[in-house]
């Protein structure tokens, strides 16, 4: 029905373009006006015919279906079971392996079995949001040892110490500010599983991650500790929180030289707002300054090795 009618209102269309044609002395359609005169009368016809068919055609009744088919669909549906919530499965705990193999396997021995320990510890309340141990990388007998606060989030994910963008600042004080590969010196935090939101870790934290850190330092026994920001000093130092004036002076921690320095995600944030012309900010300026104490300290302890 539709084709027809559409092909009926095309010929009318078009009846009525030649007709206007012909009164404007054109003829830009080829088409015979008898020939159009029939084709407008067959599809009209057709069209009339069609209407009487279906005039004269019995309807037939549509009868609702029988009650007793509607039933099943009016039962009231079968009560769901009650809501349980699945039981996922413990996390694991991914500890990755060390970034190179260490250079003393007696030493590598002595920590092993702490280090599984830390993998699975439940200390304090960090084993419940921690993707990874961080437990610390580098060669057991270097003389330099840093230590930070707690992982962040990029450590937390690969589970290795300083592999942020603070770690690549890191890196470059290590190798060239100090020009020691990486590799020769020890990296580690006081704590080993990151803070939410990197808050500053709380006294619980620390006391639980304690035992762990000092046998870092015992069996590495380094020349010099580092202590990376004011949290790591004060934690290693004893200190309450709050206290300040830690830097530009030689420390001890059971014997051992400490040096604290500028964190470098606060290096990091003071060239986000104070940089100068240069680039360098006055942190960076006094930063400078104490690595050129700690490589003169080194040579001093120890005449007769390359710092």
């Amino acid at each position: 029905m539709t084709h027809r009618l559409d092909r009926t209102g095309l010929l009318l269309a078009l009846k009525a373009r030649l007709e206007l044609d012909a009164d404007l002395g054109v003829a830009f359609i080829p088409v015979s006006a008898v020939r159009l005169e029939k084709a407008l009368a067959e599809s009209l016809d057709d069209i009339a015919s069609l209407a009487k068919r279906r005039a004269v055609m019995p309807r037939r009744p549509v009868s609702p279906p029988p009650l007793d088919r509607l039933k099943p669909a009016l039962k009231p549906a079968a009560p769901s079971p009650p809501y349980r919530p699945a039981t996922l499965p413990a996390a694991r705990v991914r500890l990755v392996p060390l970034a190179e193999p260490p250079a003393n396997p007696e030493k590598e021995e002595v920590l092993a079995p702490l280090r599984r320990e830390a993998s699975e510890c439940r200390g304090c309340g960090l084993c419940e949001t921690r993707k990874s141990v961080v437990w610390g990388e580098g060669d057991l007998d270097a003389r330099l040892m840093f230590i930070g606060e707690a992982p962040g989030r990029d450590e937390d994910l690969e589970g290795r110490p300083f592999v942020g963008r603070s770690g690549r600042l890191l890196t470059d004080i290590i190798e060239k500010g100090m020009k020691i590969p990486r590799s020769r010196v020890y990296i580690a935090n006081v704590l080993k599983c990151r803070p939410p939101g990197d808050r500053n870790p709380l006294p619980d934290e620390v006391a639980a991650c304690a035992r762990y850190l000092e046998k870092q330092i015992e069996t590495v026994a380094p020349a010099l500790i580092i202590a990376l920001g004011m949290v790591a000093g004060r934690a290693l130092l004893g200190l309450p929180a709050g206290t300040s004036g830690l830097r530009k002076r030689w420390r001890e921690y059971r014997g051992v030289p400490l040096r604290v320095l500028y964190h470098p995600s606060y290096l990091l944030r003071q060239r986000r707002s104070a940089a100068g012309p240069d680039g360098r900010t006055e942190a960076d300026r006094e930063t400078w300054a104490d690595v050129l104490e700690i490589m003169g300290k080194l040579r001093e302890m120890t005449p007769g090795e390359n710092a």
